[in-house]
């Protein structure tokens, strides 16, 4: 097997474990939104800001803020600064429902570390610091 293989393979194999599957949860859809809320809750946050962050198409984040909505993850209102633009609102049911998962993934990251050893564990955020910013 070649390096470029074998580098498809590991990632796609990602998806499958017990570790990063959980984890993944949080580089998209409605956990991506939910966690960018918590992380920008001193902040205005528009849908717009979410589709940026994101990059994903304004209606995909209609899509989501719908569903999230549906769930009383959020709430949208009218911008005190701008009654044009609707500003989105995370709900005690949602930060409780984030705050959660945010520590099921902490213990998984923990569980990592103790897996492969904080020299592997450094090692390998420093290669994916290089991939990030080698975009």
């Amino acid at each position: 097997m070649d390096l470029k293989e074998e580098l498809t393979l590991t990632l796609y194999s990602i998806y499958d474990s017990d570790i990063f599957a959980p984890i993944m949860e949080f580089l998209q859809g409605e956990t991506r939104v939910l966690l960018f809320l918590i992380m920008n809750k001193n902040k205005e946050v528009y849908p717009s800001d979410l589709s940026e962050s994101m990059n994903v198409t304004r209606q995909r984040i209609t899509s989501i803020l719908s569903s999230l909505r549906k769930k009383e993850f959020v709430v949208m209102e009218l911008s005190k600064k701008d009654r044009r633009r609707m500003q989105v609102f995370l709900t005690y049911k949602g930060k409780k429902h984030i705050v959660a998962k945010i520590k099921i993934a902490e213990h998984l990251i923990d569980t990592l570390i103790d897996r492969l050893g904080y020299d592997n564990v450094k090692e390998l955020s420093t290669i994916l610091q290089m991939v990030v910013r080698n975009k």
